[in-house]
């Protein structure tokens, strides 16, 4: 079963911190929201994350073609 994830805009609300990075050498625990559904609905999310800047504050580094879509 995929995880639904929704995006905030409030870092506080978040679970987790997402940094986008261009080099997949780089990608730090990408399993955990990797393969699952993006969703508009924060009561239904089973992950809610932040989209960062920064990548030291970041708790999952990934490439942006393997952030979750909208199925």
């Amino acid at each position: 079963m995929a995880i639904n994830v929704f995006v905030t805009s409030n870092r506080h609300e978040a679970d987790y911190k997402v940094f986008f990075t261009t080099n997949k050498f780089e990608a730090k625990a990408a399993q955990i929201i990797k393969g699952g559904k993006l969703t508009s609905n924060r009561h239904v999310a089973d992950a809610k994350v932040f989209i960062t800047n920064n990548k030291h504050e970041a708790d999952i580094v990934m490439l942006q073609a393997d952030f979750p879509k909208a199925k």
